[in-house]
Formats: structure tokens, C-alpha cells, sequence
């Protein structure tokens, strides 16, 4: 059997040492395996005691995930870290404790609620398997500094959570916030698409047919039909299929195939 949870801190097996924080596989507490939210207490102080670490609660409901998030806020001593694998758990301990810092996945964040979330002062990232921010507005992604990918290395992932860990404001500010790094998260992904093309893309997207994004845009249809030959060979797209599959998947935040 491979090691064990050390007392109070997540541990891995020496095996899985080093995989991305987000599909490592981590051995799971007791309290959790209750279903119990579990208070991360065996953090070591840092060395400059004055510097109080911030408290993070990490509401995430899959397992491999809210372990993985946990390991690298504890290795790096980033935070002081509770979890929550549920709503419940969550808002149960969001109204006993005061946290600095909320990880949430979007379910959770959407049975949270968008108003219970605004009205907590926390810097708020929301966890998803998007690979980028997508067209779609994820659930609390306007009081959230910043979107954590799960499929991003797990020095991408440090970098961030230090950002967020080391922020002096409460939670999101747009007039304060808007250089910050964090917020790079939420930036568009670029298309090698005229923003012509971009806006007829993003319509396939959605559903809407070459006679309806003509009237929405104020095209002849052949235009749009020849626009949308264009999109298929600047994306490398064979077919009229793989193109609504691609711009799906591009609208819901995922790069194409």
C-alpha cells in the first residue's frame, strides 16, 4: 500500500509525485470518505510568523481535483485549506468561517448561488474543466478574480493560486483588479478568423443557420455561405459537421480538436 495522508496534510503516492495538481490521485481522509467537510489543519506555520497565512476553502466536487488543489496550496504554503465536496458542506462552513479565498467548481458555484457568492468578501476562482473561458458565462464568473483550468500544467496552476494567495484586496474590484494577472484567465482565446468570420463562427455555435446569421448580420446568404467555406479551411475543417462540432466546442470554452 502506498503511503498514507501524513496527520492533518494530503500526501501522494510516490508514484503520482509531480502529475498536474488537477488528475493527480490522492489518497482521501476519513472525514471526507463521510462525506465531512474537513478542516486542513496540519499546515506548518511560515517561518516569518507575522505573516498570517490566508484561509481558503476548496469547494469542489470532483475528488481528484479538490485533493489535487489541496496538495499545491498545502506544498507551497499558500493557505490555510478546508474542503467542502458539496454545496451543503460548503455554505455550511462559509457561514461559520471567514475565508480569504474560495476555489469552486461551477456546480457548486450555481448552487451557491450568484447572490450568496456576491455578497461574501472572498477572492473567488472558479475551478472548471474549460480550456479557456469560452462564449458561455460560467455561473459566478462575475464576483470571480479568476478561472482555474483543469488542464493546465500544474506550474501554471502554482503561479496562479500565488497570485490570488498573495492579493491585498477582499475580493474582485473591477477599478482595482483590471491589470492584475489573475484576470488574464478570462481573456479571449484568439482565432485565426476575421472578426467577420469570428462573429459567423460563433452563430454556428449556437445553433443558428446560414439564412438566419445572413438576416442577423445583414448578409446575403451566399456571402455567408462563402465565409463559411473560408472558416473551414483557415481551421482545417472538413466538412459542414466538423465545422458546427468545432464551433460548439470553441463557444463552450474548449480548443478545437
Amino acid at each position: 500500500m502506498a503511503e498514507t495522508a501524513r496527520a492533518g496534510c494530503y500526501d501522494f503516492p510516490h508514484s503520482q509525485r509531480g502529475l498536474a495538481p488537477v488528475t493527480a490521485a490522492l489518497i482521501g481522509s476519513p472525514g471526507e470518505a463521510a462525506g465531512q467537510a474537513v478542516p486542513m489543519s496540519g499546515m506548518q506555520a511560515p517561518a516569518d510568523a507575522s505573516a498570517r497565512l490566508p484561509e481558503a476553502l476548496v469547494a469542489v466536487g470532483r475528488v481528484l481535483v479538490r485533493h489535487g488543489l489541496v496538495r499545491v496550496l498545502e506544498q507551497e504554503r499558500l493557505a490555510r485549506v478546508s474542503v467542502a465536496a458539496d454545496a451543503g458542506q460548503a455554505r455550511s462552513l462559509l457561514q461559520r468561517h471567514r475565508f480569504d479565498i474560495l476555489l469552486v467548481d461551477a456546480a457548486l458555484a450555481s448552487e451557491l448561488g450568484e447572490a450568496a457568492l456576491q455578497g461574501r468578501h472572498h477572492r473567488i476562482v472558479l475551478v472548471t474543466p474549460r480550456e479557456h473561458a469560452g462564449e458561455t458565462p460560467l455561473p459566478g464568473s462575475a464576483q470571480a478574480c479568476a478561472m482555474l483550468s483543469e488542464a493546465q500544467d500544474e506550474s501554471a496552476t502554482i503561479e496562479l493560486l500565488r497570485t490570488v494567495a498573495r492579493c491585498a484586496e477582499p475580493g474582485y474590484r473591477q477599478e482595482s483588479c483590471c491589470r492584475c494577472a489573475a484576470r488574464e484567465t478570462w481573456r479571449q482565446q484568439e482565432l485565426p478568423l476575421s472578426p467577420r468570420e469570428r462573429e459567423i463562427f460563433l452563430r454556428i455555435g449556437a445553433g443558428i443557420g446560414p439564412r438566419q446569421i445572413a438576416e442577423e448580420l445583414g448578409l446575403s446568404v451566399k456571402t455567408v455561405e462563402s465565409h463559411r467555406e473560408k472558416i473551414k479551411h483557415k481551421l482545417g475543417l472538413g466538412d459542414g459537421d466538423a465545422l458546427r462540432a468545432a464551433a460548439l466546442r470553441w463557444r463552450e470554452g474548449y480548443r478545437l480538436a
